[in-house]
């Protein structure tokens, strides 16, 4: 004697900021506003035809991985004015990390470790604070955690 239409869910989305909402009976969360990956909680409730509610908590296991971008402008314009690595500070495998820049003869440019995007982030410069040349760039990102070592290409335009 379970009253479908009573469905609703409690509070204004998931526990970590995701928002909610139901169609019909299926429950879509999304956290496209936020950076986050772990476990959220969302509560639903649900009542029978005498009115008799209960309530039930979630547990929702959000996996994401890191995004690299491939180009970086860093003509001082608010675009891409850094290189982006989206999500390298989230994950718990990927925070320790080594990133290397390389030119086109295969020499180290620019490395760091702990890339964050903010206060440690490629700008554009080598090592000793040189701006780089307009072209082609490789990267190789490792991780201490023993996540798969990442290589690629990236532009650089100025």
């Amino acid at each position: 004697n379970i009253n479908l239409a009573s469905l609703q869910i409690v509070g204004n989305g998931t526990d970590k900021g995701g928002t909610t909402s139901l169609d019909g009976l299926t429950l879509e969360i999304n956290y496209n506003s936020l950076k986050f990956a772990g476990e959220d909680n969302v509560t639903i409730r649900i009542c029978d035809l005498l009115n008799v509610c209960i309530e039930q908590v979630l547990t929702i296991e959000v996996i994401g991985d890191i995004n690299i971008f491939t180009g970086i402008s860093p003509n001082g314009d608010g675009k891409n004015d850094t290189w982006i690595i989206d999500y390298i500070e989230l994950f718990p495998d990927t925070q320790r990390n080594k990133v290397s820049i390389y030119n086109r003869w295969g020499d180290a440019v620019w490395e760091a470790t702990d890339y964050n995007n903010t206060s440690i982030v490629f700008v554009g410069q080598n090592n000793n604070g040189h701006d780089l040349s307009t072209g082609s760039y490789f990267f190789k990102i490792e991780f201490p955690s023993g996540r798969e070592t990442i290589t690629g290409y990236l532009s650089l335009k100025r």
